[in-house]
């Protein structure tokens, strides 16, 4: 088991890389809350997982949803007596021209994608506090780090997570609470990256690197287990936000940069 955590809320559970810290944390020992809007989805993760040990509870919630957040709050305390370890990794993505983007699409991914993992954190936190034990883990992004065209609402998103996650952290240090970022590129055949290509019909460039999803719960746990402050995915990543200029020149050299305005074409081009 994590330390003494015993009780995790895992958002974003019903497909993607969801599952898979979903997955890393039952194999840890811990009892789960699934999050996602797609109930259908959750309750078949809910099922593949509890193969693994550890209760395992679905709660179809609508993160745009202040009240329907607080329900899911309530109900995993009620269910499980405390929470332990909030994952924040629910996120919409939004690749096009930014001219382009709706402006209820702009209040939709930022309330998903910011407002709600603080809100959740916020609504976790005093237990946490009390207890003397918790960590928050945001998925965040390594385009938070970098200037990222043609997503630039999500990669906005993410810097704020990201600011977020440290400044929680810095304000919770000596308390037995922590929180991490983690950061990760694309994934290999899932995750935001994979489904908006597929959503468009074309395939990544071959030189664009991919991670396995199953690095995303590896990176989720041993955030937690080290209290690592971010985590990057693939490791060597880390650099490319260390100097922004660096990440500019990686997305163009293999291809993501094209990549990104060939969906964004695509997708401006389906609304017209």
């Amino acid at each position: 088991m994590i330390k003494e955590y015993q009780t995790a809320i895992v958002t974003g559970a019903s497909r993607g890389v969801g599952v898979y810290i979903a997955k890393a944390l039952v194999k840890e020992g811990m009892n789960l809350i699934l999050v996602a809007r797609n109930a259908d989805g959750l309750d078949y993760v809910a099922k593949e997982i509890k193969a693994f040990g550890g209760r395992v509870i679905a709660v179809p919630t609508d993160l745009t949803d202040r009240n329907a957040i607080e329900t899911l709050v309530s109900t995993a305390e009620a269910e499980f007596g405390a929470i332990d370890v909030l994952v924040n990794n629910s996120a919409l993505d939004s690749t096009t021209f930014f001219q382009n983007e709706s402006l209820d699409g702009i209040d939709q991914l930022l309330y998903v994608n910011l407002t709600a993992p603080i809100i959740l954190t916020r609504l976790v936190l005093p237990g946490m506090l009390q207890r003397r034990r918790g960590h928050i883990v945001n998925i965040v992004s390594l385009s938070a780090k970098i200037p990222f065209p043609y997503d630039v609402m999500y990669a906005t998103s993410k810097a704020g997570l990201g600011h977020f996650t440290s400044s929680l952290r810095s304000e919770c240090r000596g308390t037995g609470v922590s929180a991490s970022a983690i950061l990760p590129g694309m994934f290999t055949d899932t995750g935001i990256s994979a489904q908006a290509l597929r959503d468009v019909g074309i395939t990544k460039p071959k030189s664009a690197p991919t991670s396995p999803p199953e690095m995303a719960g590896q990176a989720v746990v041993n955030a937690i287990k080290k209290d690592l402050a971010e985590v990057a995915i693939p490791t060597p990543a880390i650099m490319f936000t260390r100097i922004p200029q660096l990440g500019t020149l990686f997305l163009k050299g293999t291809g993501v940069t094209a990549m990104l305005k060939e969906i964004a074409t695509l997708r401006g081009r389906s609304k017209d």
